[in-house]
């Protein structure tokens, strides 16, 4: 686990072998925000994917970005996403062995972390995804607390 403090963005970075897990906090940007996090107005209703695309924030991001200055993906990283896209694609097996390696006393965060097995493919995400649940709900909390 990593903590980043900067101009007044917290960053928590749960790092694994695999992948990573990222939660941003952050101040309300003066003069409004907008993108694939949302545009902070505490409304999840306005913040899925399709509404976020309707007000034109979805589209990919100009190069030079942090990201297309970094290495290439590896021959292992490129392999990565050979598991299932929707979790009726899952085997019946790897649902089993998700739910046995996902146990959370919060069901959104059990139910994300067997999405999250299935589409890797191996249970080795599950701690990873149990924690980033966590620490996500915690933020939230913390979050609220303080509007």
């Amino acid at each position: 686990q990593f903590y980043f403090t900067m101009s007044g963005v917290n960053l928590y970075i749960l790092a694994g072998e695999d992948r990573s897990s990222v939660v941003i906090e952050m101040q309300k940007v003066a003069g409004g925000q907008d993108g694939l996090c949302g545009n902070f107005n505490c409304d999840k209703g306005d913040d899925s994917y399709s509404a976020i695309e309707s007000r034109g924030m979805a589209a990919a991001v100009p190069a030079p970005t942090l990201f297309s200055q970094g290495p290439a993906a590896t021959e292992h990283q490129m392999r990565m996403n050979k598991g299932a896209r929707h979790l009726k694609d899952c085997t019946q097996e790897l649902k089993e062995k998700a739910a046995a390696a996902c146990q959370s006393p919060e069901e959104e965060i059990e139910a994300a972390c067997i999405f999250d097995v299935c589409a890797a493919g191996s249970t080795e995400v599950a701690k990873e995804e149990v924690t980033a649940g966590a620490l996500d709900k915690a933020v939230a909390a913390d979050v609220d607390a303080h509007n």
